[in-house]
């Protein structure tokens, strides 16, 4: 009589932790189809919880699926953490975020932090203050930097009266 093997199911917080992602991604994929979830009832605390099966999640860390789906996510931090764990660095433009921190903006944008936070201080560049945070006090918007990219010489000229070129 052939014997029947037995899946293996993790809660959601040991899922997390064998797959690297956070509970809330995992319940995103598991929305999305990528992996399955299930939901069964605790003999101790008579509640249901959420369980996923243990291959599901081993073939969600070797396959490039969760690569894919965050970044249709529009998740930038998640998008970021998952590179850094794989060794890929996204470039500025596959951050999918509408703002940005001020050594992004300077990296996106091409011209010194410095100048663009100077910039912000004298109102020449709208940003929020968030402010103090991880990442600094000002967050500008991606559209106002690319509205500076035609405003340019403009900057170049007021920078050097100021004599800051």
């Amino acid at each position: 009589m052939p014997t029947r093997s037995r899946r293996e199911y993790l809660n959601k917080a040991l899922a997390a932790r064998r797959s690297g992602l956070s509970v809330r991604r995992l319940l995103e994929l598991a929305q999305k189809g990528v992996i399955r979830k299930h939901h069964v009832r605790d003999p101790e605390s008579k509640r249901t919880i959420a369980v996923f099966p243990v291959e599901d999640l081993d073939r969600l860390k070797a396959s490039d699926q969760t690569l894919a789906v965050l970044q249709s996510s529009r998740s930038g931090a998640a998008l970021q953490q998952l590179n850094a764990a794989s060794g890929i660095v996204p470039t500025l433009s596959e951050i999918p975020r509408a703002w940005l921190t001020a050594a992004e903006a300077a990296g996106y944008s091409g011209l010194p932090e410095s100048f663009l936070v100077e910039l912000v201080k004298r109102g020449k560049l709208a940003a929020l203050d968030v402010g103090i945070r991880p990442g600094g006090r000002w967050r500008i918007a991606r559209r106002e930097l690319d509205a500076l990219e035609g405003d340019r010489h403009i900057i170049a000229l007021d920078a050097a009266k100021k004599g800051r070129v």
